[in-house]
């Protein structure tokens, strides 16, 4: 028996007269897409801002990237990325604005639900078809116009235009753009400074000084260069004004990427004249006196009075002020004076020169800088030394006497006088009488005296002592420019003694390449991702209503209006209006399209529907008819 196979029955045409509206969901898509590209672009320029991309901030980049070179390619590229998409979505802004504001006032021009039409005229329809929220003329005359022109969709439209319009120019006016140094390779170590609270005690359970800092402070008076020139005076010396100072680092250091703090100290002397009677009649115990006869008719009395077994300095790295007071009677037989000198000492820390603050020094510090700089990696300064032990006297000798020599932490001004006036001093071992020189040479200079930066003292032979040195090192003695510059060969002294370094302060030099990120303030960013915010969400809205909505065309443009045109010339109704109305018949003619026959199985678009548009309802073609 053959089977012949069955021939499958024909599919029936389509009735390409019937026909179903749908949803509009690719202008969703549009802004969706517009959305991450706009959110992209802000986000990774608010990251570079604060961050690179990848790593948690630019100072630790060497955490995530293998050197500078990759660091520096990665930034650029993610900030090019950045500006690229930044750009093209200002370009796009108004265009995608356009499109949805076309395809939502379908919506608006459509019977929203039964029994309520809408309102709109045909000029109206027109007027939004036409895209008039971009349109300068409609602009211009809708002030004048805004009754046959303008309507409630129209003025939302100019309003979400003039948003998106202006983001763009808004961020290149808060977006800005800066180089920021960041550290490229290891820092290096220029070598170590005193810290302040070593200055106390430079050796655990040590109560006597070991000399070192007196036998500096006298080869600093010896050097006959000028005071204010040397390598540890910061500020300008020939600037009355400028705010001189001793530091414990050179005036040419610069820390470059690092931000670093050492001690700085300044000493200011008030000298005041005194009657021969006014000189201390007791000065002893724990103070400082000498009393030295140069010749029969030359004598120098020295009392430095008050407790000087303490050191004035505390184991702090806060500011600290202090005061000293030294008395001096010169007796000679061209001069004769009695004076007070009182030394005011502030010492603390201030910021080294670096990249971060121009490269200039910073100013003196009220609060200890490791406490209250959160920047200053903690490692880099140690912690102040442990208390004196307090079961034996500072100063004292093996028979129990005070000698200020072995004091340690002596202020600046107590420096000095030991240097000048103490034991091993100069006073103490070439110009007293009983000193025997012979001379061994024609030298007219061998050394060089204390306060030899002075003009009327310097240098020394080696012959024997005359009448004109001693008169030249009391003159010296006499003017209070001497102690001004003493005081601060003192402070350098103080802050270069070696023996501190054992907690000292290591200086580092780290060297920084710029790096181009953008820069925005907290403000800025608050303010423009307000309006982006705002503008997306208005948008987003707009589309999910003109895609959920069912508009009997795409998009109210050109097309549209010319088949609602064809629609109104061939109503028998709208003709006779046409024909009878004078030249503003736009304004008489409805703009808005509806079900024409709701009650029935097939639906009919007309202008001037009553019925709303429906989901997969089916509709009717026609000569008169918009589809």
């Amino acid at each position: 028996m053959t089977h012949f196979p069955r021939r499958p029955y024909p599919r029936p045409r389509p009735d390409p007269t019937i026909f179903a509206l749908r949803p509009r969901v690719y202008i969703v898509i549009l802004v969706l897409v517009y959305a991450a590209l706009s959110l992209t672009a802000w986000t990774l320029l608010c990251i570079l801002n604060t961050r690179p991309i990848g790593s948690t901030s630019y100072q630790s980049y060497k955490y995530t990237y293998d050197n500078f070179e990759d660091f520096s390619q990665q930034v650029n590229k993610w900030y090019q990325t950045a500006k690229f998409l930044s750009g093209t979505v200002g370009v796009l802004a108004l265009p995608l604005t356009s499109s949805v504001c076309a395809s939502a006032a379908v919506n608006f021009a459509q019977t929203r639900s039964r029994g309520t039409k809408s309102c709109l005229t045909l000029k109206q329809t027109v007027t939004l078809a036409n895209k008039g929220w971009t349109s300068p003329f409609v602009l211009l005359t809708l002030p004048f116009q805004h009754k046959r022109l303008g309507s409630s969709f129209l003025y939302g439209a100019i309003a979400l235009h003039v948003l998106g319009g202006i983001l763009n120019p808004l961020q290149q006016v808060l977006l800005g753009q800066e180089d920021l140094n960041v550290p490229r390779g290891t820092s290096k170590t220029k070598g170590e400074v005193s810290d302040i609270p070593g200055l106390v005690q430079r050796y655990k359970s040590t109560t006597t000084d070991s000399g070192k800092t007196t036998a500096l402070l006298r080869a600093f008076l010896s050097n006959p260069q000028e005071v204010k020139t040397r390598q540890n005076f910061w500020g300008d010396p020939y600037n009355k004004s400028s705010d001189l100072f001793v530091a414990a680092a050179p005036s040419n250091t610069n820390t470059e990427g690092l931000q670093q703090f050492v001690p700085r100290a300044n000493s200011s002397v008030l000298k005041q004249e005194l009657q021969d009677a006014e000189f201390p009649s007791d000065c002893s115990g724990d103070s400082f006196f000498r009393n030295i006869t140069l010749r029969r008719d030359w004598e120098i009395s020295i009392c430095m009075p008050g407790n000087l077994s303490s050191s004035p300095f505390t184991q702090t790295r806060d500011r600290q002020d202090f005061d000293e007071v030294l008395y001096i009677a010169i007796r000679s037989y061209n001069i004769w004076t009695t004076f007070m000198l009182t030394c005011s000492t502030t010492i603390g820390y201030f910021r080294l020169p670096n990249i971060g603050n121009a490269n200039k020094p910073g100013p003196l510090l009220e609060k200890d800088p490791m406490k209250t700089d959160e920047h200053i990696p903690v490692h880099r300064y140690r912690p102040p030394a442990e208390p004196l032990d307090s079961s034996k006297r500072p100063g004292e000798d093996p028979s129990g006497k005070f000698l200020l020599e072995l004091v340690p932490g002596k202020g600046p001004l107590a420096l000095l006088a030991v240097a000048l006036f103490g034991e091993g001093s100069f006073l103490d071992t070439r110009l007293k009488p009983t000193v025997n020189i012979t001379r061994s040479s024609g030298l007219e200079c061998v050394e060089y005296g204390p306060m030899a930066f002075s003009a009327s003292f310097g240098c020394l032979n080696d012959s024997p002592m005359n009448g004109n040195m001693h008169v030249y090192f009391l003159q010296t003695l006499a003017k209070k420019e001497s102690f001004d510059q003493g005081l601060m060969l003192a402070n350098m002294a103080i802050l270069s003694d070696m023996d501190n370094l054992w907690k000292g302060i290591p200086v580092e030099i780290q060297s920084v390449a710029p790096i181009t990120k953008p820069a925005i303030s907290k403000l800025s960013m608050i303010v423009f991702s307000s309006l982006l915010g705002t503008y997306l969400i208005l948008l987003l809205a707009l589309s999910c209503w003109a895609s959920v909505r069912i508009g009997w065309t795409d998009s109210l443009d050109a097309y549209a209006m010319l088949k609602m045109g064809s629609t109104l010339a061939t109503d028998p109704f709208y003709s006779e209006v046409i024909r009878k109305t004078n030249e503003k018949v736009l304004d008489k003619l409805p703009g808005w399209v509806g079900d024409q026959d709701p009650e029935e199985t097939m639906g009919k678009l007309a202008v001037g529907g009553q019925a709303p548009v429906r989901w997969r309802r089916r509709y009717r073609k026609g000569s008169d008819m918009l589809l």
